[in-house]
Protein backbone atom coordinates (compact mmCIF):
# COMPACT_ATOMS: atom_id res chain seq x y z
CA UNK A 1 0.00 0.00 0.00
CA UNK A 2 1.65 3.90 -1.13
CA UNK A 3 1.76 5.70 1.88
CA UNK A 4 0.59 8.98 1.34
CA UNK A 5 1.46 11.29 4.61
CA UNK A 6 4.58 11.10 6.38
CA UNK A 7 4.96 11.73 10.14
CA UNK A 8 3.77 14.94 12.11
CA UNK A 9 6.30 17.67 12.06
CA UNK A 10 6.67 21.16 12.92
CA UNK A 11 6.98 23.98 10.19
CA UNK A 12 6.81 27.86 11.04
CA UNK A 13 4.05 29.37 10.79
CA UNK A 14 5.69 31.87 7.71
CA UNK A 15 7.27 29.39 5.65
CA UNK A 16 3.63 28.32 5.21
CA UNK A 17 2.32 29.24 1.48
CA UNK A 18 -1.32 29.61 -0.13
CA UNK A 19 -1.57 27.05 -2.87
CA UNK A 20 -2.60 28.97 -6.06
CA UNK A 21 -4.06 25.55 -7.49
CA UNK A 22 -6.00 24.95 -5.02
CA UNK A 23 -9.58 24.03 -6.60
CA UNK A 24 -11.44 25.29 -4.03
CA UNK A 25 -10.43 29.04 -4.71
CA UNK A 26 -11.97 27.78 -8.46
CA UNK A 27 -8.58 29.66 -9.98
CA UNK A 28 -8.45 29.67 -13.49
CA UNK A 29 -4.46 30.45 -14.06
CA UNK A 30 -2.69 28.00 -11.79
CA UNK A 31 0.91 28.01 -12.14
CA UNK A 32 1.22 23.94 -11.03
CA UNK A 33 3.99 23.12 -9.17
CA UNK A 34 7.39 22.59 -11.49
CA UNK A 35 8.29 26.28 -11.05
CA UNK A 36 8.83 26.89 -7.15
CA UNK A 37 8.74 30.83 -7.83
CA UNK A 38 5.37 30.66 -9.33
CA UNK A 39 4.71 28.70 -6.29
CA UNK A 40 6.82 30.71 -3.56
CA UNK A 41 5.42 34.43 -4.91
CA UNK A 42 4.85 36.55 -1.79
CA UNK A 43 3.03 38.82 -3.89
CA UNK A 44 0.52 36.42 -5.06
CA UNK A 45 -0.05 35.42 -2.02
CA UNK A 46 -2.34 38.89 -0.80
CA UNK A 47 -4.92 37.55 -3.83
CA UNK A 48 -5.03 33.93 -2.38
CA UNK A 49 -5.81 35.66 0.84
CA UNK A 50 -8.63 37.54 -0.39
CA UNK A 51 -10.15 34.79 -2.43
CA UNK A 52 -9.93 32.31 0.70
CA UNK A 53 -12.20 35.72 3.17
CA UNK A 54 -14.40 35.54 -0.12
CA UNK A 55 -14.98 32.07 -0.98
CA UNK A 56 -15.22 31.00 3.39
CA UNK A 57 -16.07 31.98 6.38
CA UNK A 58 -12.49 32.84 8.05
CA UNK A 59 -14.44 34.82 10.51
CA UNK A 60 -16.30 32.18 12.12
CA UNK A 61 -13.17 30.09 12.39
CA UNK A 62 -10.95 32.97 13.76
CA UNK A 63 -13.64 33.25 16.47
CA UNK A 64 -13.81 30.05 16.73
CA UNK A 65 -9.60 30.01 17.83
CA UNK A 66 -9.89 33.17 19.75
CA UNK A 67 -12.60 31.17 21.93
CA UNK A 68 -11.11 28.15 22.62
CA UNK A 69 -7.31 28.72 21.47
CA UNK A 70 -5.74 26.30 18.67
CA UNK A 71 -6.62 22.49 18.79
CA UNK A 72 -5.26 21.17 15.66
CA UNK A 73 -7.46 17.97 15.12
CA UNK A 74 -6.96 17.84 11.40
CA UNK A 75 -3.66 18.41 10.84
CA UNK A 76 -2.43 20.97 8.08
CA UNK A 77 -1.26 19.17 4.91
CA UNK A 78 1.56 20.20 3.13
CA UNK A 79 4.58 20.00 0.51
CA UNK A 80 7.78 20.76 0.27
CA UNK A 81 8.92 21.62 -3.01
CA UNK A 82 12.36 19.17 -3.91
CA UNK A 83 13.80 22.65 -5.54
CA UNK A 84 13.12 24.51 -2.39
CA UNK A 85 13.94 22.78 0.95
CA UNK A 86 12.18 24.74 4.31
CA UNK A 87 9.25 26.36 2.40
CA UNK A 88 6.08 24.39 1.94
CA UNK A 89 2.84 24.74 -0.02
CA UNK A 90 -0.31 24.41 1.71
CA UNK A 91 -2.30 21.37 0.07
CA UNK A 92 -4.82 21.02 2.69
CA UNK A 93 -5.53 23.91 5.24
CA UNK A 94 -5.61 27.23 3.24
CA UNK A 95 -8.41 28.48 5.64
CA UNK A 96 -6.90 27.60 8.55
CA UNK A 97 -3.75 28.67 7.31
CA UNK A 98 -5.61 32.53 6.77
CA UNK A 99 -6.81 32.58 9.63
CA UNK A 100 -4.27 32.10 11.78
CA UNK A 101 -2.34 35.02 9.50
CA UNK A 102 -4.92 37.28 10.80
CA UNK A 103 -4.34 36.58 13.91
CA UNK A 104 -1.04 37.24 13.91
CA UNK A 105 -0.66 39.68 11.24
CA UNK A 106 -4.05 41.66 11.85
CA UNK A 107 -6.36 40.61 15.27
CA UNK A 108 -3.30 40.57 18.08
CA UNK A 109 -1.72 44.07 16.58
CA UNK A 110 -4.89 45.66 16.68
CA UNK A 111 -6.56 44.29 20.09
CA UNK A 112 -3.32 45.28 21.91
CA UNK A 113 -3.96 49.45 20.65
CA UNK A 114 -7.22 48.93 21.60
CA UNK A 115 -6.46 47.93 25.22
CA UNK A 116 -3.64 50.99 25.30
CA UNK A 117 -6.31 53.32 23.59
CA UNK A 118 -8.53 51.71 26.96
CA UNK A 119 -5.83 52.37 29.27
CA UNK A 120 -4.90 56.01 28.53
CA UNK A 121 -7.44 57.34 26.36
CA UNK A 122 -9.45 60.62 27.92
CA UNK A 123 -12.44 58.08 27.61
CA UNK A 124 -13.01 56.01 30.95
CA UNK A 125 -14.00 52.47 30.86
CA UNK A 126 -14.98 50.39 33.41
CA UNK A 127 -12.91 47.78 35.43
CA UNK A 128 -14.18 45.04 33.86
CA UNK A 129 -14.21 46.26 30.56
CA UNK A 130 -10.71 46.46 30.67
CA UNK A 131 -10.07 43.55 32.17
CA UNK A 132 -12.15 42.06 29.13
CA UNK A 133 -9.46 43.45 26.85
CA UNK A 134 -6.86 41.95 29.04
CA UNK A 135 -8.11 38.65 28.91
CA UNK A 136 -8.72 38.93 25.02
CA UNK A 137 -5.23 40.04 24.00
CA UNK A 138 -3.80 37.79 26.58
CA UNK A 139 -5.70 34.45 24.88
CA UNK A 140 -4.54 36.00 21.57
CA UNK A 141 -0.88 36.16 22.46
CA UNK A 142 -1.24 32.70 23.54
CA UNK A 143 -2.28 31.74 20.60
CA UNK A 144 0.58 33.36 18.47
CA UNK A 145 2.52 31.96 20.65
CA UNK A 146 1.46 28.65 20.06
CA UNK A 147 1.18 28.92 16.65
CA UNK A 148 4.44 30.48 15.47
CA UNK A 149 5.75 26.91 14.85
CA UNK A 150 2.79 24.36 13.90
CA UNK A 151 2.63 20.46 13.50
CA UNK A 152 1.77 19.64 9.80
CA UNK A 153 1.67 16.37 7.72
CA UNK A 154 3.82 16.55 4.67
CA UNK A 155 2.75 14.46 1.66
CA UNK A 156 5.02 11.88 0.77
CA UNK A 157 6.38 12.84 -2.16
CA UNK A 158 9.90 13.77 -3.42
CA UNK A 159 9.13 14.89 -6.90
CA UNK A 160 6.74 16.47 -9.25
CA UNK A 161 5.58 13.93 -10.38
CA UNK A 162 4.58 11.58 -7.37
CA UNK A 163 3.04 15.01 -6.17
CA UNK A 164 0.68 14.98 -9.57
CA UNK A 165 -0.10 11.08 -8.82
CA UNK A 166 -0.81 11.37 -5.01
CA UNK A 167 -2.29 14.78 -4.26
CA UNK A 168 -5.43 14.12 -6.30
CA UNK A 169 -6.27 11.07 -4.17
CA UNK A 170 -5.78 12.58 -0.91
CA UNK A 171 -8.08 15.66 -1.92
CA UNK A 172 -10.49 13.30 -3.58
CA UNK A 173 -10.95 11.43 -0.21
CA UNK A 174 -11.26 14.46 1.97
CA UNK A 175 -13.39 16.49 0.01
CA UNK A 176 -16.04 14.35 -2.82
CA UNK A 177 -16.30 11.75 -0.71
CA UNK A 178 -15.24 12.68 2.72
CA UNK A 179 -16.73 15.33 5.72
CA UNK A 180 -14.95 18.56 3.97
CA UNK A 181 -16.91 18.53 0.80
CA UNK A 182 -16.06 21.73 -1.95
CA UNK A 183 -19.04 23.03 -3.81
CA UNK A 184 -20.40 21.81 -7.03
CA UNK A 185 -18.58 24.09 -9.15
CA UNK A 186 -14.88 23.66 -7.49
CA UNK A 187 -15.49 19.77 -7.46
CA UNK A 188 -16.42 19.59 -10.85
CA UNK A 189 -13.69 21.79 -12.11
CA UNK A 190 -11.25 19.82 -10.18
CA UNK A 191 -12.21 16.72 -11.81
CA UNK A 192 -12.19 18.61 -15.47
CA UNK A 193 -8.63 19.23 -14.48
CA UNK A 194 -7.85 15.66 -13.42
CA UNK A 195 -9.47 14.39 -16.52
CA UNK A 196 -7.35 17.10 -19.47
CA UNK A 197 -4.15 16.23 -17.44
CA UNK A 198 -4.73 12.31 -17.74
CA UNK A 199 -5.75 13.17 -21.49
CA UNK A 200 -2.43 15.09 -22.27
CA UNK A 201 -0.02 12.55 -20.73
CA UNK A 202 -1.77 10.02 -22.85
CA UNK A 203 -2.39 12.11 -25.81
CA UNK A 204 -0.14 14.53 -26.09
CA UNK A 205 -0.66 15.26 -29.61
CA UNK A 206 -4.55 15.56 -29.81
CA UNK A 207 -7.26 17.77 -29.51
CA UNK A 208 -9.09 17.02 -26.19
CA UNK A 209 -12.17 14.53 -26.45
CA UNK A 210 -14.22 12.43 -23.98
CA UNK A 211 -12.62 8.95 -23.86
CA UNK A 212 -14.50 6.51 -21.63
CA UNK A 213 -11.48 4.77 -20.26
CA UNK A 214 -9.68 8.43 -18.74
CA UNK A 215 -13.56 8.67 -17.46
CA UNK A 216 -13.32 6.00 -15.64
CA UNK A 217 -10.14 6.58 -14.33
CA UNK A 218 -11.04 9.82 -12.78
CA UNK A 219 -14.36 8.10 -11.60
CA UNK A 220 -12.20 5.46 -9.82
CA UNK A 221 -10.05 8.28 -8.51
CA UNK A 222 -13.00 10.31 -6.90
CA UNK A 223 -14.49 7.22 -5.84
CA UNK A 224 -17.52 8.11 -8.12
CA UNK A 225 -19.47 5.91 -10.59
CA UNK A 226 -18.65 6.65 -14.53
CA UNK A 227 -22.04 8.11 -15.10
CA UNK A 228 -21.70 10.81 -12.38
CA UNK A 229 -18.27 11.39 -13.01
CA UNK A 230 -19.17 12.27 -16.72
CA UNK A 231 -22.00 14.30 -15.93
CA UNK A 232 -19.56 16.63 -13.85
CA UNK A 233 -17.18 16.63 -16.35
CA UNK A 234 -19.39 17.72 -18.84
CA UNK A 235 -20.92 20.31 -16.66
CA UNK A 236 -17.82 21.81 -15.63
CA UNK A 237 -16.88 21.86 -19.67
CA UNK A 238 -19.74 23.67 -20.40
CA UNK A 239 -19.52 26.00 -17.76
CA UNK A 240 -16.09 26.91 -18.75
CA UNK A 241 -16.79 27.22 -21.94
CA UNK A 242 -19.29 29.29 -21.53
CA UNK A 243 -17.58 31.71 -18.93
CA UNK A 244 -14.29 31.90 -21.88
CA UNK A 245 -17.02 33.36 -24.42
CA UNK A 246 -19.57 35.24 -22.65
CA UNK A 247 -17.83 36.54 -19.22
CA UNK A 248 -16.83 40.09 -20.35
CA UNK A 249 -20.51 40.54 -22.02
CA UNK A 250 -22.28 39.74 -18.56
CA UNK A 251 -23.30 42.98 -16.61
CA UNK A 252 -22.04 44.26 -13.78
CA UNK A 253 -22.87 42.75 -10.19
CA UNK A 254 -23.78 45.89 -9.58
CA UNK A 255 -26.02 46.74 -12.33
CA UNK A 256 -28.35 44.07 -12.29
CA UNK A 257 -31.44 45.25 -9.97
Amino acid sequence: MENYLLKPTGVNLEDLYLDPNNPRLARENKPGYDDPKALFNDELQPELEEAVHANYDVADLIGAIEAQGWMPFDAIVVWEHPKSKGMFIVVEGNTRTVALRDIHRNRLPKEEKKLHSMKTGRKGFAAHQIKEQEELVARLKEIVRDTKKIEVRPLNAKTVEELKHKLPRVLSVRHIQGAKTWGNYAEDLWILERYVALFQMKFPKDSLRWEQSLINAVAEEASLSSTTARRKLQAASAFSDFKAEWVDSLPDRKSVV
